[in-house]
């Protein structure tokens, strides 16, 4: 699933949860690491893995993300393969903890 913006996001992640998100760190509207603080505020959504890529790479940004519990932070730009194996390492805990 994709949204144009936050607040699209925010709808399609509390109408039918992903099995994880990536989130762009400025997005129109709410940006990413407020969706994935609203996120884990909601039962339905608070463990699915959250990846958040950003242009933002300062210290300071880091740190707001990590207190909205993104999961893993990835500054723009980067590789693939570094998001794919992110996501898969994302993917195999969350699998992990459901059993």
């Amino acid at each position: 699933m994709t949204a144009a913006n936050g607040d699209d996001a925010l709808e399609l992640v509390f109408g039918e949860p992903p099995d994880a998100a990536i989130l762009d760190g400025i997005m129109p509207g709410i940006e990413g690491h407020e969706i994935c603080a609203r996120m884990r505020a909601d039962g339905r959504t608070a463990e699915i893995p959250v990846v958040l890529l950003t242009a933002k790479a300062g210290d300071a940004d880091e740190l707001a993300a990590a207190d909205a519990g993104v999961d893993a932070y990835i500054a723009k730009p980067f590789r693939i393969e570094e998001l794919d194996l992110k996501l898969k390492e994302l993917l195999a805990k969350a699998r992990e903890r459901r059993r």
